[in-house]
């Protein structure tokens, strides 16, 4: 098995939000996510994605949303189902 570099980043490229979409886009739960609701969805959440380093492809992805006080909510955890390695 051959071992992925990856880093964890904090904001998508355009292009990274469209191959977030295609893995929404690969469950039941989500299949039905659109690319406006998903961008305004990345507007209002802190959002964690791991990519690729060799690629720059989404390799997972998860989404906080919180009150800045107490809680904090974790959403929306994908892995990618095509990770090459």
């Amino acid at each position: 098995m051959k071992t992925i570099k990856y880093e964890c980043i904090y904001n998508l490229s355009e292009e990274q939000i469209l191959d977030l979409l295609e893995i929404f886009k690969g469950e039941t739960w989500t299949k039905n996510m659109q690319i406006e609701g998903i961008k305004k969805m990345l507007e209002k959440s802190w959002i964690i994605a791991m990519i690729d380093s060799n690629n720059g492809n989404i390799i997972a992805f998860a989404r906080v949303l919180s009150d800045f006080i107490y809680r904090a909510f974790i959403n929306d955890v994908i892995v990618a189902k095509n990770i090459e390695g």
